[in-house]
């Protein structure tokens, strides 16, 4: 089956190691990696938000019937500690993988490649009407910033983030 996120995967991996043509070239490449990067990252933060919900509910519940368990008969604590060494381990590996804040962080990280790739499209849209020297000069610069917004997203680091470009007039 030929997705939508195959045929954008494709395209950048023929486009490796070649350069574009002219600007408005590395805006389209930009909106392409861009909008991938968009929906991996929001896959990986649905993944992210499973493993917390597999990992620490199990938890839960295994640690509440592990202690019934061993309050209600003296011949059920060691199913109980059974159970417990369960819960522990559940909620252990939930807390060394971090799971919620990486889903969190995949979600704000998805959110900032879509503006960014969005930013890129309206971008491609004001300029492809203009034609000037002085358009070209910005698109230049604005080519500029988008790369060094998506260096930034590619970091992980989305504090210290290029601000957007200010609009020519």
């Amino acid at each position: 089956l030929d997705t939508p996120r195959r045929q954008l995967k494709r395209k950048l991996d023929n486009a490796l190691g070649e350069a574009p043509h002219d600007a408005m070239g590395v805006l389209i490449s930009l909106i392409s990696d861009c909008d991938l990067r968009a929906y991996d990252t929001r896959r990986a933060s649905k993944r992210w938000g499973s493993a917390y919900y597999f990992l620490g509910l199990p938890a839960a519940v295994l640690a509440t019937i592990a202690g019934a368990a061993g309050l209600a008969t003296a011949a059920g604590r060691i199913p109980a500690a059974i159970i417990a060494l369960v819960a522990a381990g559940l909620a252990t590996a939930a807390t060394f993988l971090n799971s919620n804040e990486n889903k969190q962080k995949n979600s704000k990280l998805s959110a900032a490649w879509q503006e960014l790739a969005d930013d890129v499209r309206l971008t491609v849209v004001k300029y492809s009407v203009s034609k000037d020297l002085l358009t070209q000069e910005h698109l230049l610069r604005d080519v500029i910033s988008f790369n060094k917004r998506k260096s930034a997203l590619l970091r992980g680091d989305l504090a210290s983030m290029p601000e957007r470009p200010p609009s020519p007039n």
